[in-house]
């Protein structure tokens, strides 16, 4: 007869094989609960438009089930969050420009797969003819898709469902663009971080990839700054974002004074990058033809990142304009002071392009051009 000693590990084994799936299921728990948190703001502002919209639309039209009201504010609410209100009135209407005209359709010449292309067809070519971009022609096909498979019983006449989503889109505008419109400094936050730290970071890996002789590294580099092109059309977009909710909203109009640095920085931060493509460019031109750089270059382009560092949290409140400054005129201070003693066609290229994004940061940090230019070392060649 086995004793108990025996059988005792099977079981111990058995709970240590599980602990493992236990730990990734509850990181797993903890990583879903933490979505659904930072969602709250969203979830409370979809139902709300939901509930509004469906009421509005049975006092206003008459409709006694109007399912499209509220379907089309939801549609319009989840992409028009966050979008300029331009844009967001574009997504609203295409969402009834598709409804209204599925609809029509529908009950013309009933549902099948033909009328189905049709419909789609001719959602198509009346956004296009309103000069609609992609997004709202998308939009609005996929809502009269969705019109022509959906069952519409008791749904009331078609001119009273197109109301019905007209209602469904103004409800989503409002509550969007007024009722739960971010804070506008919160809006530029969220897209200067990450558009500042990849441009710092790109920085610093042209720096290891000089250090280390490294053209797979000044190759990442260069593609990562290149990445940055859809970041920055995000920072203009958010910019406008952030004006437009703090001009609609009342309670907000105070946080305009607090947008004027984003205003003033977001250009030179696009100048900025621009530059330092051309710099990493020509970094990876030197290190695939085996050019000998300085390299105190090396120290130069840390100094660089830093300064982007320091303008990130100048803009993000955690910082003041006099570190950008300092670290953007130091880095400009030690790659000019290369140039009287290298005077190959890359360094210098290296030289000038560390200059004028150093130039690029200080005007970011609110310094006019010519006092920008005026704090950085004139080169050798300025004085001739």
């Amino acid at each position: 007869m086995p004793s108990v000693s025996s059988a005792g590990p099977e079981p111990a084994q058995g709970l240590a094989r599980l602990a493992p799936a236990a730990d990734r299921a509850h990181g797993s728990l903890r990583l879903r609960l933490a979505r659904v948190r930072n969602a709250w703001r969203a979830i409370l502002q979809t139902a709300v438009a939901g509930g509004v919209a469906w009421s509005l639309a049975r006092v206003i039209v008459g409709t006694p089930a109007p399912f499209f009201a509220p379907a089309a504010a939801v549609i319009s609410l989840g992409l028009a969050r966050g979008q300029p209100r331009r844009r967001a009135v574009e997504l609203a209407i295409g969402v009834a420009i598709g409804i209204g005209i599925a609809d029509l359709v529908r009950r013309l010449i009933g549902v099948g797969p033909v009328q189905i292309g049709a419909v789609v067809a001719v959602t198509i070519v009346v956004a296009l003819m309103v000069g609609a971009g992609m997004v709202l022609i998308n939009q609005a096909a996929i809502s009269s898709v969705l019109v022509m498979t959906l069952p519409t019983a008791g749904q009331g006449a078609a001119p009273d469902r197109f109301f019905d989503a007209l209602i469904g889109g103004a409800v989503a505008l409002v509550t969007s663009q007024l009722l739960f419109a971010r804070s506008p400094t919160n809006i530029m936050v969220g897209v200067v971080r990450p558009t500042l730290s990849e441009l710092a970071a790109a920085l610093r890996e042209a720096a290891r990839a000089l250090a280390s002789d490294s053209l797979e590294r000044a190759n990442d580099a260069l593609r990562r700054l290149r990445s940055l092109d859809g970041q920055i059309a995000m920072l203009f977009e958010a910019l406008e974002s952030a004006q437009e909710a703090a001009s609609l909203s009342p309670m907000r109009r105070r946080a305009r004074g607090q947008l004027a640095p984003y205003d003033d920085a977001a250009r030179q931060v696009d100048y900025a990058i621009r530059n330092a493509r051309v710099l990493v460019r020509a970094i990876v031109a030197a290190l695939r033809t085996r050019v000998a750089v300085a390299p105190e270059l090396v120290g130069a382009l840390s100094t660089l990142a830093e300064g982007v560092d320091a303008l990130a949290a100048q803009l993000l409140g955690s910082g003041d304009a006099e570190q950008t400054r300092h670290r953007a005129i130091e880095a400009s201070h030690q790659a000019t002071a290369l140039l009287a003693s290298h005077h190959d066609l890359r360094t210098t290229m290296i030289i000038g392009q560390i200059r004028a994004t150093a130039v690029d940061l200080l005007r970011a940090s609110g310094v006019d051009a010519d006092t920008a230019w005026t704090a950085i070392p004139a080169a050798p060649t300025e004085d001739m």
